[in-house]
């Protein structure tokens, strides 16, 4: 119940604690067996205010019904994976070759995106979407506050595999590349 009154106020008001803004990064080794000491073996998360990702969770739940991607959009969206995107393109190719086509494939790689989305642009690409102006200014307000720590023994690599840290959640993130996608859809007919 006490949470339902602090995010009603948020959202009323627009402003959100400095607290939602704090986070711990920490680092993931992505092989165990792989070189420990390659700093591309290393996948930075960051640990934030549970309080918080329970407001991401509820606005998410608000904005549920405005978020649609594109149905060959298989990156950055719940429910969807490689093996999804990899079965498009083969059967894709197969149909194709099957009726005597040829087929020529090109791939746009958008791995790195993810910790670099530009705010403003995630604002600009929210509105259009359809997500009111009162959900955009929390969102203004809470990034502007982001800041992250490290724990010692993560420093180094920290300074090296880190470029940007956000607390961008993927349904947020699709808003900005879905409508490339749908721009790109007359070339690319699968999009990962």
């Amino acid at each position: 119940m006490h949470l339902k009154h602090l995010y009603v106020l948020i959202l009323q008001h627009g402003f959100v604690p400095n607290s939602f803004g704090c986070g711990v990064s920490v680092l993931l080794v992505k092989d165990k067996m792989g070189n420990l000491n390659d700093v591309d073996n290393y996948r930075g998360i960051t640990l934030s205010p549970i309080i918080s990702n329970l407001f991401e969770m509820s606005v998410l739940e608000i904005c549920n019904d405005i978020f649609s991607t594109d149905s060959l959009q298989f990156g950055f969206k719940t429910g969807t994976s490689c093996a999804d995107a990899i079965f498009t393109l083969k059967t894709t190719d197969q149909y194709f070759t099957d009726e005597g086509s040829s087929v020529s494939i090109a791939s746009l790689g958008i791995s790195k995106a993810f910790d670099r989305v530009h705010h403003f642009k995630l604002y600009n690409s929210l509105l259009s979407a359809g997500i009111t102006i009162v959900i955009v200014d929390v969102l203004f307000n809470w990034y502007s506050k982001l800041s992250f720590g490290s724990r010692p023994s993560d420093h180094y690599f920290h300074s090296v595999c880190l470029s940007v840290c956000l607390f961008v959640c993927a349904e947020f993130f699709s808003a900005v590349f879905d409508p490339i996608s749908i721009k790109l859809g007359h070339m690319l007919y699968v999009w990962v």
